[in-house]
């Protein structure tokens, strides 16, 4: 029996989300976090209902800090934290809220930073040049292992995929990934 995951990349006013079972993506989509919130809670009633295993896997940032700009008042600056990580926090923790409130199917969170490491995605210089922006690492190491979007008449595993929909399955594919190695 195949494993359906939920892959989520949260963010602080919509997020992308996947429903893909390894082989075939059976919903994708980007929407308001109360629209998510609300799919979820449905996919956790399925999950319970169903034969299948289902998981919900949500992409997580581990927490940060900013630096303010020097001034005269400030010579070194001052901490801070983004308002947008402490909001898709509480999205996070309402989309995990709702999936337990209706299945007792697992929920995980995934640091992005084991997503990119997963995927191959590097922050080193690479032949003295400044790697190229992560998420497009991780767009171009998908697009290589499951092949190009296609088109509408000959649509490929990732045919529609945009913007937070490429980071959903990201989250999906190293949550399955993971699943599938052997313990030895």
């Amino acid at each position: 029996m195949s494993m359906t995951v939920i892959g989520v990349d949260p963010g602080s006013e919509e997020s992308g989300l996947v429903v893909w079972d390894g082989d075939k993506v059976w919903f994708k989509g980007i929407a308001p976090n109360l629209e998510v919130v609300s799919f979820i809670a449905l996919m956790g009633v399925w999950a319970a209902q169903s034969e299948r295993d289902a998981v919900l896997a949500i992409e997580y940032t581990k927490p940060y800090v900013l630096w303010t700009k020097p001034n005269p008042k400030e010579p070194r600056g001052r901490p801070y934290v983004p308002e947008q990580v402490f909001t898709t926090a509480y999205w996070v923790g309402q989309m995990s809220r709702e999936w337990t409130a209706q299945t007792t199917q697992p929920e995980v969170q995934l640091p992005r930073s084991d997503i990119l490491r997963h995927l191959g995605a590097n922050k080193r210089k690479i032949l003295g040049r400044p790697a190229p922006n992560r998420d497009s690492q991780v767009l171009d190491k998908l697009k290589t292992r499951f092949g190009e979007k296609g088109t509408k008449s000959n649509p490929g595993v990732t045919y529609g995929f945009k913007s937070h929909i490429w980071q959903a399955f990201a989250v999906a594919v190293t949550f399955l990934d993971s699943q599938r190695i052997p313990d030895f």
